[in-house]
């Protein structure tokens, strides 16, 4: 398991993340029925016991509910943290913490957490700010669903290697690479309904949302389909 560099939250943004809320949404379509609870994204505040600010200030960290049975964490708390950590890289975590252990770049076997908080009732998870600008729901239901890594074809790296412009009509591996990735049907077929879905995820990363898989597209794209 490789987790991303730690970064410092600075400042309050306003709001949560793209790719916090699709990390949320993916924890509770699979572990709601296992009593997953929504315990919040966005909160402007400061790390408890300390003045640093919090990860939940930049709206990057998620904090997953879960029952605490006769004083002691639930198992499917244990099981999330276990489904999350062999593709923690890939998703932009950058620190899990539950039940009074944390894993981290620092710790990626983990250690115990002395924080004010045991997190024996919530997995607390925090993103890289790239990760809460980029992460998609579809990474996160991979993951979750224990699709051998990686997630999604690897990307194509070096000099003199470029991204195709996808367009309506467009077709090809290329193709069917970005309906996996935005979690539509993957027909290799660019169709109205992966341009839909190309529009969305341009509208919510602040792209020029034109419908087609262009550069600035593919750079945010590759960004998170790097091998961690």
């Amino acid at each position: 398991m490789t987790f991303a560099a730690w970064e410092q939250a600075t400042t309050c943004t306003g709001g949560p993340t793209p790719g916090a809320k699709a990390l949320m949404a993916g924890v509770l379509e699979a572990y709601g029925p296992r009593g997953a609870t929504n315990l919040g994204i966005y909160n402007c505040r400061s790390v408890a016991g300390s003045s640093t600010t919090s990860c939940h200030g930049e709206g990057r960290a998620c904090d997953v509910g879960f029952p605490v049975e006769g004083g002691r964490a639930h198992p499917a708390g244990h099981d999330l943290v276990r489904a999350l950590l062999p593709f923690a890289g890939r998703l932009g975590l950058q620190a899990l913490i539950w039940d009074r252990t944390i894993w981290s770049a620092r710790s990626p076997g983990g250690r115990p957490y002395t924080g004010v908080s045991p997190h024996v009732d919530h997995v607390h998870a925090e993103l890289t700010r790239a990760g809460g600008r980029d992460l998609t729901r579809s990474t996160v239901r991979q993951a979750l669903s224990g699709t051998a890594a990686p997630l999604v074809p690897t990307p194509r790296t070096g000099s003199g290697t470029q991204r195709p412009r996808l367009r309506l009509g467009s077709r090809g591996a290329e193709v069917a690479l970005v309906q996996r990735f935005l979690g539509v049907r993957d027909d290799g077929v660019f169709g109205e309904r992966t341009r839909a879905a190309v529009l969305r995820y341009q509208r919510d990363r602040g792209l020029e949302a034109d419908g087609v898989v262009g550069p600035r597209t593919w750079a945010r794209i590759d960004a998170v389909l790097a091998p961690a």
